[in-house]
């Protein structure tokens, strides 16, 4: 990447408050995973931030059907989108889960590998080794930690609803088998899910889960805020600043795990985004680039229907089943499902 030359800013760290090998920022989905495989190596030292509290030993958060009741809590950014012209509701509220094990720990828990065409996409736009088959080891090596159950066809609600597909012309699918990763395209289908019966997989409960026991060699913050990355004269990232003014340094890598949110907001906080936008909030530039672009978001929206006989209740969750259509016209860029 190209940084601008417009105008530049570093920080002067002479000693941090706190050094280590690798500083992590987020705890979530990604970061739960990414600290404990680093720290594996006992010879560096990882700090893995989460501006959430624990998430262990908490019911509400173990149980796969009370996500809702997270919503708008202590552990929701509970962040509210801004009205957008001809897009439908302008109060549309968008939630962000801020606690550890991210929105793994607050999502329903519906489990999806990435389809082979988004990774070979991604691979031909330059993210080198993301292709399908130097992905397949890692899925196959995350399989070992976090549960994948498939929802069993015993609840008449969900199996109505299948066959209602089938009926209309969709093909019933195994999700993330490799046969429909391979053509991801219009079906129905059970979901799979990050669970065991009524118990979240979430990935600090696989990876970090219990907490007492983590290795000495990764030491975990929690409630901690990170104002910005901080970058040396030649814009190297360094380390971050936490919300109470304290530098933790990182010596190799400083990894950003925030989300599809609150990584480029944590970007451009730091200077690294659109310039004329970093302009605007007289933020000092470091590098003038896209961030913060290109969200491909998934809004949901409540259809209810009547019954004419007593609706049964969730087996695991109350989203146990699923139909992919064609929402939008095909395009190269428009797969709208």
């Amino acid at each position: 990447m190209e940084a601008s030359r417009e105008a530049t800013h570093t920080i002067k760290v002479d000693v941090p408050d706190e050094q280590y090998d690798y500083v992590i920022v987020g705890g979530g989905t990604a970061g739960a995973v990414v600290a404990r495989r680093l720290a594996e190596d006992p010879r560096v030292r990882v700090c893995l931030i989460e501006a959430g509290p624990s998430d262990e030993n908490d019911p509400i958060i173990a149980d796969p059907l009370a996500w809702e009741e997270m919503l708008g809590s202590e552990y929701d950014w509970n962040y509210h989108v801004e009205p957008t012209g001809g897009r439908g509701n302008p109060k549309m509220l968008h939630s962000r889960a801020k606690v550890l094990g991210g929105c793994s720990s607050h999502n329903s828990v519906i489990a999806f590998l990435t389809p082979d065409a988004d990774l070979r996409r991604w691979e031909s736009e330059g993210a080198a080794g993301w292709s399908p088959a130097k992905c397949a080891p890692y899925f196959e090596k995350l399989k070992q930690k976090v549960t994948l159950e498939t929802v069993q066809p015993v609840n008449e609600l969900n199996r109505t609803f299948i066959q209602a597909g089938v009926e209309a012309g969709f093909p019933q699918a195994t999700f993330n088998s490799p046969e429909w990763l391979s053509k991801f395209e219009p079906c129905v289908g059970y979901f799979q899910l990050n669970s065991i019966g009524r118990e979240r997989c979430s990935s600090s409960k696989c990876y970090l889960h219990p907490i007492r026991d983590l290795p000495s060699n990764l030491v975990l913050k929690l409630n901690t805020f990170i104002k910005r990355i901080l970058f040396d004269a030649q814009r190297n990232a360094i380390g971050v600043l936490t919300h109470d003014d304290k530098v933790l340094g990182a010596s190799k890598e400083t990894i950003l795990c925030g989300g599809a949110f609150d990584t480029p907001k944590l970007l451009m906080l730091s200077g690294i985004g659109p310039s004329w936008h970093l302009r605007e909030l007289n933020i000092p530039i470091i590098a003038n680039l896209p961030v913060g672009e290109h969200l491909i978001d998934h809004p949901e929206g409540v259809i209810i229907w009547e019954s004419t006989k007593p609706i049964p209740g969730p087996t695991i969750q109350r989203y146990e089943a699923a139909l992919f259509a064609n929402a939008l016209p095909q395009t190269t860029e428009s797969k709208g499902t």
